[in-house]
Parts: structure tokens; C-alpha cells; sequence
């Protein structure tokens, strides 16, 4: 032997798992203009949002109930904002309270087209 080693060419590919939240850099506001639409029309919450610096929806996730009763939101709207934030998509999660006439596929296209 030589003391040569011959190289060979490898190729490493890594994987990246899927974000533990999907809309973590959407604002709080957008995610809960499709949660609590009817919240978003006060301006009293959107203060209290600016006020407690909830700004990002990672931020929304990481509120429990008592927190968004003190931003003003309903019960209803309580318990779809928790149930978004412990979905297991919580992307899947805001798309299913769309209209079907609003859903889109990744691409933006909408699903009606990417089905056909």
C-alpha cells in the first residue's frame, strides 16, 4: 500500500423538520383577524396587543386562557385560539376556518385548481 486512501464523493442531505409553528413570524393580529374576527373589530384589543407586545403569532400561541380574556376576546374565541395553538398544523389549523372559495395551495393557486 501506498498510504494513499482514495477519496470517494459523498453527498450529506439534511432534513429539517416542520416549524413548531407554521405562522410563527405571521402577525398576532392577522392570525386573529381569521380566529376572532369579531375581536380584531375592536380597537381595545388591538391596544392591549401593542400594549402586552404580543406582536408575532408564536407570541399568541404562548397565551393561555386568562391572557386572552384580558385582551378582550370572547369565549368562543378563547377556546379556537387555543385549539389553533395546540393543533398539530396549526397552518392546516387557519386554513380550514377559510371560506373554500379562499383556500390556496402553497404555490397561491387556489385548491380547486391544484386538485384538478
Amino acid at each position: 500500500m501506498s498510504g494513499k486512501v482514495q477519496l470517494t464523493r459523498s453527498t450529506t442531505v439534511l432534513l429539517r423538520g416542520a416549524p413548531l409553528c407554521n405562522h410563527a413570524n405571521d402577525s398576532a393580529e392577522s392570525v386573529l383577524l381569521v380566529l376572532a374576527p369579531k375581536a380584531m373589530q375592536s380597537e381595545r384589543v388591538r391596544i392591549r396587543l401593542e400594549e402586552e407586545d404580543v406582536q408575532t403569532a408564536g407570541d399568541l400561541q404562548e397565551l393561555d386562557k386568562e391572557d386572552l380574556k384580558e385582551l378582550g376576546l370572547n369565549m368562543v374565541e378563547r377556546r379556537r385560539v387555543l385549539r389553533w395553538a395546540s393543533s398539530p398544523s396549526p397552518i392546516d389549523f387557519l386554513e380550514s376556518l377559510q371560506p373554500p372559495d379562499e383556500r390556496r395551495s402553497a404555490e397561491g393557486r387556489p385548491l380547486q385548481a391544484v386538485e384538478q
